[in-house]
């Protein structure tokens, strides 16, 4: 095939990436707060 190699990723792809883990660190910082208080 002549797609584009896996080493580079689609930008939708990387703003899924970034997307995930800013809710990851969201939620543990949510559940972090819950526990401190």
């Amino acid at each position: 095939g002549n797609g584009p190699p896996r080493t580079a990723w689609p930008p939708l792809g990387r703003g899924l990436l970034d997307a995930l883990r800013g809710v990851r660190r969201s939620t543990l910082g949510l559940l972090r707060v819950a526990l401190l208080l």
